[in-house]
């Protein structure tokens, strides 16, 4: 295959589900303005393939990270920027600035991207960041504004079809791997641990919503990091009408869904974004001893109950179903929590920054995804099935991986380029995607391939 110069952008991707979309959406765009682009999962760079030297767009910056992202500026070449995909929610500001950023990470960073002005705020009382800080919002923003559901038009058709008026639960209140290798009891509340109280209390209230709307489907959305066993084990115990569903990118379910229902949850931000009513479920508890804790300001973007029958007669009002706009005055204090500006995309304004970096071309030989690579991939994952058995692998095991990433296909971002196409305006010009790997892609425009062409 002929040489492809591009300056490059590598995009990994941790949780398909969460990030997948978003990120073509990004790499489109990134097209459009140029770019070349690398999608794959962390660390899709580090093989037998030698890549080209480019931009490294992490999706954090945490203390552990630190050897890799080390590895990606002084081994490869590569510039690092990034943008937190957990960065809006977080239980204190010692635990974010302790668990999801470093000062060795900004200090190998070129630039670091911010869901808003207080992430700014709260990174400049701990570290030097000097000029690196950007407030410009994420692409997944930009996935969630309402002009884009049409994205997922037959997704959304399809949900309803199978579910009707469904209510939509999200969990981030689940069991985890970490709890688990703590002995704890998911079916327990532990006082000094107010997110098991939270568990329960959502545990109750999908047991009273299913005898309440015995009519209407109750759909639980299980957070990535959840335990599948935990889930199996748990749907059985639930009424008929409550089901647990991990399917698919969240977002067609939000659009689709007649209310979501969550606690202190990115997903409440994009049904607020996407026009969806939101409830935000703070219960009272007796081991919540300062409910406010639990009530962060992306809570107001929705109605606030706290307790069940609060939840139960805002489902049943008519109020609800009347959105918030995204720019009333109630609404100001989560304008420095989260950046939306209605006159240009966050992705626009990310890319406007990379442009003026002025990285490089870097020409780029396409590898074919040939049947050795394929023997190398199921190889590599027999590696890790022994010590998933051996116990060598701690909480990131074969199955816990590929449940939050089960692999990407290329038709299935074939399929996602062209729903993306007229949004993006980027019909006239269609980008080449070539599989050069397992679950690892190049994307560029105006360079004809051969047979693997778009």
């Amino acid at each position: 295959m002929k040489n492809v110069s591009r300056p490059w952008i590598f995009l990994p991707v941790e949780l398909k589900n969460r990030e997948l979309i978003a990120r073509i959406f990004f790499a489109m765009h990134a097209v459009k303005a140029g770019f070349g682009v690398f999608v794959g999962r962390n660390g899709m760079n580090i093989s037998r393939d030698l890549f080209p030297r480019g931009v490294y767009f992490d999706k954090c910056l945490s203390g552990h990270k630190v050897s890799f992202h080390d590895y990606q500026v002084n081994n490869l070449g590569n510039t690092l920027v990034s943008f937190d995909e957990e960065g809006l929610l977080y239980e204190s500001e010692d635990v974010y600035l302790t668990s999801r950023i470093s000062q060795d990470a900004i200090d190998l960073s070129t630039l670091i991207f911010l869901w808003g002005e207080e992430q700014e705020r709260i990174i400049k009382t701990r570290y030097d960041a000097s000029n690196k800080l950007m407030v410009t919002g994420g692409p997944r923003l930009d996935t969630w504004r309402p002009e884009f559901a049409k994205v997922f038009a037959p997704d959304i058709s399809q949900l309803k079809a199978r579910y009707g008026d469904f209510i939509l639960v999200i969990c981030n209140w689940g069991y985890g791997q970490a709890q688990k290798d703590l002995g704890h009891d998911p079916n327990l509340i532990y006082p000094d641990i107010p997110g098991t109280a939270i568990r329960a209390a959502f545990i109750s209230l999908v047991g009273t919503l299913s005898k309440k709307f015995k009519d209407t489907t109750i759909v639980i959305r299980p957070h990535p990091s959840d335990l599948q066993e935990y889930w199996t084990t748990k749907a059985k115990t639930f009424p008929p009408n409550v089901t647990v569903i991990h399917e698919g990118s969240i977002s067609p379910w939000i659009y689709a869904a007649k209310i979501v229902i969550h606690n202190n949850c990115t997903s409440g931000v994009e049904a607020w974004v996407g026009g969806t009513p939101v409830l935000a479920y703070c219960p009272y508890a007796e081991y919540l001893k300062n409910p406010d804790l639990y009530t962060v300001p992306v809570n107001n973007l929705g109605i606030i109950c706290r307790d069940e029958e609060e939840v139960v007669a805002n489902i049943r009002t008519s109020a609800i179903s009347v959105r918030k706009s995204r720019r009333t005055v109630s609404d100001l204090a989560i304008e420095k929590f989260i950046y939306v500006d209605d006159e240009q995309l966050a992705t626009e304004k990310i890319l406007s920054s990379l442009r003026a970096m002025r990285i490089k071309p870097e020409a780029f030989r396409i590898p074919r995804y040939s049947w050795l690579k394929r023997v190398r991939a199921l190889v590599g994952s027999g590696k890790w099935l022994l010590r998933d058995i051996f116990g060598k692998s701690g909480m990131h095991t074969l199955s816990y991986t590929r449940y939050k990433n089960p692999g990407i296909t290329i038709n299935e971002l074939r399929d996602l380029v062209r729903r993306l196409a007229e949004p993006v305006d980027i019909q006239s010009d269609m980008p080449q995607i070539y599989q050069i790997d397992k679950d690892t892609f190049c994307i560029f425009s105006k360079e004809k391939l051969g047979k693997q062409d778009f």
